[in-house]
């Protein structure tokens, strides 16, 4: 049987226009990615998050000892804890991008990385841990995702250094900032 130069025609150009709309999709996916990831970088060092992050070290430095189950429970605790929530809500919300791939994460890894672990061996691993809320389960698959992904000998530097910080900070709890 005899295949006709049309035939073969329409088959290359229909491959061809297959190959250039996959090319487009993925090209759309990820500049999506790099716009969301770029965002939420944006975001995180943005005057009102950089003063939420500094206002949260404050409150964590006086109340550090209680959940966030036990913060939510202190009304009184209200208007001092905004900024604590306002960083874990960050926090889960770029644990989700990242989680369903959202973001570029080789770029979430060098961005956020090294701060996000500050974050959550001071405070995330001890107040978020046992609320069964979904935000603990959020950043607690972003850290074991950064635990795999990044080199050990780096990561395990990173995480003594800040057990020893976050040591430091408990140590200080005692006393009030002024």
């Amino acid at each position: 049987m005899e295949i006709s130069e049309n035939v073969v025609s329409s088959l290359v150009g229909l491959f061809g226009v297959v190959i250039g709309a996959l090319a487009a999709w993925w090209s759309g996916i990820y500049a999506s990615r790099w716009s969301r990831t770029l965002d939420m970088h944006r975001e995180f060092n943005s005057e009102r998050l950089s003063k939420a992050r500094i206002d949260a070290l404050k409150f964590l430095k006086e109340h550090g000892q209680l959940s966030f189950t036990e913060i939510a429970d202190k009304p009184e605790l209200n208007d001092e804890s905004v900024s604590l929530w306002e960083v874990m809500r960050f926090y889960q919300r770029l644990a989700v991008a990242v989680k369903h791939k959202q973001v570029i994460r080789r770029v979430v890894l060098d961005e956020f990385g090294e701060i996000f672990l500050w974050w959550y061996i001071v405070c995330f691993s001890k107040s978020l841990k046992g609320t069964n809320w979904v935000a603990e389960k959020d950043i607690e698959t972003m850290y074991c995702w950064m635990a795999k992904t990044v080199d050990k000998v780096t990561w395990q530097e990173l995480v003594t250094r800040f057990e020893h910080e976050s040591e430091n900070l408990t140590q200080n709890l005692s006393r009030p900032i002024k």
